[in-house]
Order: structure tokens, then C-alpha cells, then sequence
């Protein structure tokens, strides 16, 4: 089994037309461009 899955939130402010998303940092991989 791997475990390379994460939990991200989304919700919307007051007056929001689009979502703010919530991710974990230790959940995601640094990848420099």
C-alpha cells in the first residue's frame, strides 16, 4: 500500500467567487523548477 495520498480543504470566503484551498506542507513534495 502506498501512502501517497492527502487531505486538502476548500471553502469559500464571504463574497467569494472562487474557493480558498487548504493543503498540508508536510504533506507535499518541494519540487524546484
Amino acid at each position: 500500500m502506498k501512502d501517497e495520498a492527502s487531505v486538502v480543504f476548500a471553502y469559500y470566503k464571504d463574497g467569494a467567487t472562487n474557493p480558498t484551498f487548504l493543503y498540508f506542507s508536510h504533506g507535499l513534495k518541494e519540487i524546484k523548477c
